[in-house]
């Protein structure tokens, strides 16, 4: 089990539990000003949470994406290919350390025909492994 799933159950039963403690003290009307802070940052806590588990990218996997953009950059002392997929809003790169291989890969991909890649998400861009129709 990974960090993250871990810290967002941990998260989660923090949010359920400031959410009962806010409405146990509402109705026992023991401090009202207490459990609406309570439930406010429960609320908080909880949506925080959902939206954290969405916003990680995914470390690596399988996807099929369609080729809307392609393009041969250079960045530090390494060449990519990067296709940009419209649907997930996400760029793909395929690094080589020479710039023909990475043109030859770019030239490979048709502009809106889908692939099936695997890839990783490594130093913040998806690098592709292998590309498949």
């Amino acid at each position: 089990m990974g960090y993250l799933y871990f810290a967002s159950l941990v998260l989660y039963a923090v949010a359920f539990g400031l959410l009962g403690f806010g409405i146990f003290t509402l109705f026992s009307r023991s401090n009202q000003k207490r459990g609406s802070i309570a439930i406010i940052s429960g609320v908080v806590i909880f949506v925080a949470v959902m939206s954290a588990n969405v916003l990680y990218p995914v470390s690596a996997g399988e996807k099929t994406i369609v080729a809307n953009y392609t393009n041969v950059s250079s960045a530090d002392d390494s060449f990519y290919c990067e296709i940009y997929d419209e649907y997930t809003n996400a760029h793909y790169r395929y690094y080589s350390s020479e710039k023909e291989e990475a043109t030859a890969f770019c030239s490979n991909i048709e502009l809106g025909k889908e692939y099936s890649i695997n890839y990783t998400y490594k130093d913040g861009s998806n690098h592709i492994e292998t590309l498949g129709e």
